[in-house]
């Protein structure tokens, strides 16, 4: 009976005494974790925080998959596959998220996250034959590496989600064996749970995956070389079944979830390409690592906010660690020395991926290509933008090196004294090199208006109804600064909102098209010029927004904001008045119209509109060009299209399709050209208007542009 109690009072100890070091190493979040978030710099807290709780409303309210959202993006919500859901953790919080609230519960994760990555390398450390002491101190210097320390000052929830990484390696160790430090293989059960526990990696997020893919490899080859010299080639094929068999299991517990991926790689706009520029020098220089910042002294905080700092900051190693990494190498002798290979190969090759597609130096590009630069062309690598991510496993294996190091050292120490005093040195030197305190920590805005909103009906949270007028959607200005801020606000009120930011970006024209959300979210006053089509943009901005149920516009302080002289122009062009202080917001209610004539929008295929000095206005094509018809239900019917157009160099034929189908077609002159007129019927919904000439587009003089056909005017008139 006794002994039942002494079992669980070192697990309980060990918990708690790395609860009590990540408490110190966040503070001042331990003081306020009910109302303050952690953020220095950067947008991605906010989608990460919103995963909690958009797979708390998929989950237990819609009873729907988490992969699909019409929450964001809307009207045509966007697929998650290849966002970083981390729905693990999500999962994990939902008892959380509803005892004590979202902000709570997303706190709480990141600090559990931190403490069972701890845990998770003193049990590794201690699979390795370590101490009680090198292995507690192992996970200290994982649970509070810089890698880490970056990722939770910029509230990227599931890169602190990393106790898979040495929890999968402790278990494929115990199940495949380690020959150096005489670990035989054992059970298979072990190998199941390394299995599962590699999937699970994935679900934090896929960098996690790949980075121990890597160390599976670089471990499953020197297990067979060692295998093969001490008993021949037949145990070390048979051998080999071991990683085999944990492959095939993660495989198969992901399969569903790689299923969806390929089916969104092939099929969808995801934007998943490294194009070669600006997007490729910001992988080289905001998401690969700095040679030298290997060696470098830690700058005060984890994450420097230098306007030259790397992405995340400087993810050293700290001195402390390479200093007991170095002992390692220098004092360990036989098996322990030999053991000392695994995570020195392993430590290298993810070095080597860390530093990205190209070397740099101090801050400066090299140009010389690195094997990263190979691995972005395979398919779907290049959504790896950021090499940096391989830092962390790399951290961990560091951090096992230094444990080896002062396990050494303590060894030629003669009293229990020494050996303590050594331990408390080296942790207290970690701590002082890692913890960059205070912790910069935020307030979210948390307005009566959102609050209020949240009491209000959400029925478009499913999917998106049929007009959509009624789904009570939100836009928040200016759009390119609370784009992401405002999946907060929508976590909140529950109420669907215009644009998003999640970790891969798909085509989104309803922000850029729509009439009066188009010259919202750029501030435009110039839009609403005269152009070719009629109705006009500005009698269908608000009968837009109403159609497509976008009914509240809010708008923060814009300060110095880059929008703040223009976009109240547009505002009062939409509205026509004031909007409603709330708190430091105003929000503007889009009212209900008529909806009595179509919606037409200009899409694909057109240049901007020119004028003469008559005011006379035409826009050029350059050979095929689109308009998307938005048609209320009121305004279903038929109408007469009149298309005044002329073609230049040679007569033309005109060929006009409505959704696919040609409806007309006939010839167009050379200027002055003249009006044609097509009869069409419009029944209520979306329609994509064709307007093409086959006859192939040319240049004119000194005009570098492809041209075809110009239209003066383009009119619907109900018959």
């Amino acid at each position: 009976m006794s002994r039942v109690p002494a079992r669980l009072a070192r697990p309980l100890l060990l918990a708690l005494a790395y609860g009590g070091l990540i408490l110190g190493f966040t503070w001042p979040l331990p003081l306020v974790l009910s109302d303050h978030l952690v953020l220095s710099r950067g947008s991605d807290l906010w989608p990460h925080i919103w995963n909690f709780a958009w797979v708390r409303t998929a989950l237990l309210d819609l009873h729907q998959s988490p992969y699909y959202t019409y929450s964001i993006f809307y009207p045509g919500g966007v697929p998650l596959v290849y966002h970083a859901l981390n729905i693990f953790s999500a999962i994990v919080s939902l008892p959380l998220q509803l005892v004590f609230g979202l902000i709570p519960a997303f706190n709480l994760l990141l600090l559990g996250n931190l403490v069972a990555a701890g845990l998770a390398t003193y049990w590794l450390a201690r699979v390795l034959g370590l101490d009680v002491t090198p292995a507690f101190v192992a996970g200290l210097l994982f649970a509070c590496c810089p890698p880490l320390g970056a990722a939770f000052n910029q509230g990227q929830a599931e890169l602190v989600s990393v106790f898979w990484m040495p929890l999968y390696i402790g278990l494929l160790l115990r199940g495949g064996g380690f020959r150096a430090l005489g670990l035989p293989p054992g059970h298979p059960a072990y190998l199941v749970a390394a299995g599962l526990a590699l999937a699970g990696s994935a679900l934090a997020i896929w960098y996690w995956f790949v980075s121990l893919l890597v160390f599976t490899a670089v471990y499953s080859a020197l297990e067979l070389w060692a295998t093969a010299r001490a008993s021949g080639r037949g145990p070390a094929t048979r051998w080999l079944g071991r990683p085999l068999l944990v492959g095939g299991l993660a495989l198969l517990a992901l399969s569903p979830l790689l299923a969806v991926l390929v089916r969104e790689q092939l099929g969808s706009g995801a934007n998943l390409d490294i194009t070669p520029t600006p997007t490729i020098n910001a992988v080289i220089f905001f998401g690969s690592e700095d040679l030298l910042a290997f060696f470098l002294p830690l700058p005060g905080h984890a994450d420097s906010n230098a306007p030259d700092a790397l992405h995340g900051a400087n993810l050293g190693f700290g001195w402390t660690v390479l200093a007991l990494a170095g002992a390692a190498v220098a004092l360990c002798r036989g098996p322990r020395r030999r053991s000392l290979r695994l995570w020195a190969l392993v430590g290298l090759a993810l070095a080597v991926l860390a530093l990205g597609p190209a070397l740099i130096v101090a801050n400066r590009a090299t140009g010389l290509p690195l094997p990263y630069a190979a691995i972005l062309h395979l398919p779907g690598a290049a959504a790896m933008r950021v090499p940096l991510r391989f830092a962390t496993l790399l951290a961990l294996c560091v951090a096992l090196l230094a444990a080896q190091g002062l396990a050494a050292g303590q060894a030629r120490l003669r009293t229990p004294r020494g050996r303590a005093g050594l331990s408390a040195l080296a942790g207290l030197l970690a701590i002082v090199e890692f913890f960059g305190l205070p912790r910069p920590l935020i307030q979210p805005e948390n307005a009566a208006f959102f609050r209020q909103l949240a009491t209000q009906p959400a029925p478009c949270r499913a999917a998106v109804a049929a007009p959509p007028s009624g789904c009570g959607a939100v836009l928040e200005l200016p759009y390119a600064t609370w784009g992401a801020p405002a999946m907060f606000h929508q976590a909140i009120d529950q109420h669907p909102m215009v644009g998003g930011y999640i970790s891969r970006h798909y085509p989104y024209d309803f922000a850029s098209d729509t009439p009066g959300i188009a010259q919202l979210t750029q501030a435009d006053p110039t839009a609403f010029r005269p152009d070719i089509i009629s109705p006009t943009l500005a009698a269908t901005a608000l009968e837009a927004m109403d159609y497509y149920g976008v009914r509240y516009v809010v708008v923060h302080p814009l300060g110095d904001d880059p929008q703040a002289g223009t976009l109240p122009q547009v505002l009062r062009a939409v509205f026509g008045g004031p909007g409603v202080p709330s708190d430091e917001l105003t929000v503007y209610t889009v009212p209900a119209t008529a909806q009595r004539q179509p919606i037409p929008i200009l899409e694909d295929g057109w240049y901007d509109p020119e004028h003469d000095s008559t005011g006379t206005r035409w826009r050029w094509t350059r050979g095929s060009a689109t308009l998307r018809v938005v048609v209320p239900p009121a305004a279903a019917g038929a109408y007469t299209l009149t298309l005044d157009t002329y073609a230049v160099a040679v007569p033309r034929t005109l060929r006009v399709s409505l959704d696919g189908q040609e409806i007309a077609a006939g010839a167009v002159a050379l200027p002055p050209g003249g009006p044609r007129q097509v009869a069409l019927t419009l029944a209520p919904g979306e329609h994509r208007l064709t307007l093409a000439a086959p006859e192939p587009p040319v240049q004119v003089g000194n005009d570098p542009r492809l041209l075809s056909l110009a239209f003066r005017a383009i009119v619907f008139m109900r018959r």
